[in-house]
């Protein structure tokens, strides 16, 4: 299955459902590109829907971690939802559920950033 990315926008956020597998650079790379747009367009708050994403290594957890850093920087936050059982694993090795507010729905994760964003 090939990654695709899609995004809704929500007020105060920015969804990025992803599906697929999440291995390569260069998916990495437009991913990121598509990130920084936001960044730059002022959209602070992101949320990652892994609820179609199969497979993520550790260049798909690197991208999670900087868009963290610069969600924070500018006075957001970035969370993660819907993660499956295979990448729970994953988040668990790399201690990833540490550093990231993690929610089982869109909803859950829009509520947490509403509060936050006061």
């Amino acid at each position: 299955m090939n990654f695709t990315v899609k995004t809704t926008e929500q007020v105060g956020s920015v969804i990025f459902h992803l599906s697929g597998k999440l291995l390569d650079e260069q998916e990495a790379i437009r991913l990121h590109d598509k990130i920084d747009q936001e960044i730059q367009a002022g959209n602070y708050h992101i949320i990652f829907d892994l609820s179609d994403l199969t497979h993520c290594n550790s260049t798909g957890i690197n991208v999670f971690i900087r868009t963290l850093t610069k969600s924070r920087t500018n006075g957001g936050d970035t969370c993660i939802t819907a993660v499956n059982k295979e990448l729970s694993k994953i988040f668990e090795i790399t201690k990833t559920k540490e550093i990231f507010n993690v929610f089982d729905s869109n909803q859950e994760a829009e509520t947490f950033l509403k509060k936050h964003n006061t």
